[in-house]
């Protein structure tokens, strides 16, 4: 999801583009004056001497929406105490006016044309170009595009959303346009309007989730096209396969679909490619152990079977094409290693305090949000179990780490049951005989 700063970002990002545009395609050399790329409300761009606006592009994001598609997704809950048990994301849509502005006859004609073309040949935004675009300029990289005063739009998260960037012309018809610049109170500027979806801003207060639900009867058929029906997993060769149990790292990922064999498979789970061994490969099922090594972080993660199609018989560039099954998903849960309680005292209102160190697999990495949460055991007789949430500072962050400590306050001294979220990936719990969650757990001393 994308922080506050995402609106910011995706004009930011759009204004590259329109830039990028104009230098691939010569425009300075077709209209002989270099173009300026502006983000500012049509009535406050700054004319030149002859009290003329320079020749120039104005993107002037004029309105924002609620998004349709995701306002119905699901309504934030909360329990009997008023605690926010689930949360959705806001959803926006952005309305751009898209204004050219020349010094010469036909020179705003011009701009316009290529602003449209550009925005034509781009309707998503590529996720590398938006990282390149939101990377601030240094000294160790003095090709970074975000000037100092807004450096901040690097942690935005706009890149990593889950839903990408799409850009769609608007009409605008002679009210709607007539409107728009009668509140601008300046003159009227040939002008074109498109819409921006969707960005999806996180909510920063912690929910309280409910225990996970430990069977569904929920069953689902899907047709043999697209390629990849289902995702599964393993403990182990031995166990069973099972398509609801949560998927860590050591696990076996299993992808069971049609088409899947091919003498050449590679197998992509986000920007990772693994290549499964031949002995794993069969027509309806590919299994891959999931390591370490892969690089992969905890979250929602795209998975893609891609056959690599060799035209004639010398491989090279020209004659080697791949051929690429749907995108399938799944969810990489963390894994806790160790819990530890340390440095607990008495505060004045008998409650504790003090730090508790998680080691988990695989490591956090910068800007992933991590929420700790305990579930206390075996409350007092009439009593409600009391569930507590810490939220990890994301800035502290810099680099991927395998251990956190968590600034722990005003707690019960009590045992707890311990679960770690990491970008909504919940750990795993384990039960006793009875169906009961009883690990892993940790007592505050």
């Amino acid at each position: 999801m994308s922080s506050a700063l995402g609106i910011a970002s995706v004009t930011h990002v759009l204004k590259d583009l329109l830039n990028d545009g104009f230098i691939n395609q010569n425009v300075t050399d077709v209209l002989g004056t270099p173009i300026h790329v502006s983000s500012l409300p049509p009535g406050e761009l700054q004319t030149g001497n002859n009290g003329a606006i320079p020749s120039q592009i104005n993107l002037f994001l004029y309105r924002v929406t609620y998004n349709t598609g995701w306002v119905n997704r699901g309504f934030p809950t909360r329990d009997t105490d008023g605690k926010l048990v689930q949360s959705v994301p806001l959803a926006l849509d952005l309305h751009y006016l898209l204004t050219s502005f020349g010094e010469r006859e036909l020179h705003s004609e011009i701009i316009l044309g290529y602003s449209m073309q550009v925005l034509h040949e781009n309707p998503v935004l590529d996720r590398d170009a938006i990282r390149d675009s939101l990377t601030p300029a240094s000294i160790t990289d003095p090709l970074g595009r975000l000037p100092a005063n807004l450096s901040h739009l690097a942690i935005s998260g706009l890149a990593d959303q889950i839903e990408m960037i799409k850009i769609t012309p608007e009409t605008l018809n002679t009210e709607d346009i007539s409107k728009l610049w009668s509140a601008f109170q300046t003159k009227y500027r040939t002008c074109t309007g498109y819409m921006v979806t969707v960005v999806l801003i996180d909510v920063d207060k912690p929910s309280h989730p409910a225990l996970p639900v430990q069977q569904r009867k929920i069953y689902s058929l899907q047709l043999r096209y697209p390629k990849i029906n289902k995702i599964a997993s393993q403990a182990s060769s031995l166990d069973p396969v099972s398509e609801i149990r949560k998927i860590i790292i050591g696990d076996i990922l299993v992808i069971l679909g049609a088409q899947l064999k091919n003498n050449s498979v590679l197998i992509k789970i986000n920007e990772s490619e693994i290549v499964p061994m031949t002995a794993n490969v069969s027509e309806n099922k590919i299994s891959i152990q999931l390591t370490t090594a892969m690089g992969l972080k905890a979250g929602m993660q795209g998975v893609q079977v891609v056959h690599q199609v060799t035209v004639g018989e010398i491989p090279n560039d020209h004659d080697v094409k791949w051929a690429s099954s749907n995108l399938h998903a799944f969810v990489l849960c963390p894994d806790l290693n160790s819990i530890t309680a340390n440095n607990f005292i008495t505060l004045t209102n008998g409650l504790r305090e003090g730090e508790i160190d998680v080691q988990l697999t695989p490591a956090v990495r910068p800007q992933q949000r991590v929420v700790l949460y305990l579930d206390e055991l075996n409350p007092p007789t009439g009593n409600e179990a009391t569930t507590y949430a810490f939220v990890f500072p994301v800035d502290e962050i810099v680099i991927a780490t395998n251990t956190l400590t968590f600034e722990v306050t005003n707690v019960k001294d009590a045992a707890y049951l311990v679960r770690i979220q990491v970008d909504g990936a919940e750990s795993l719990l384990e039960t006793n005989s009875a169906g009961e969650y009883d690990h892993p757990t940790i007592i505050i001393p």
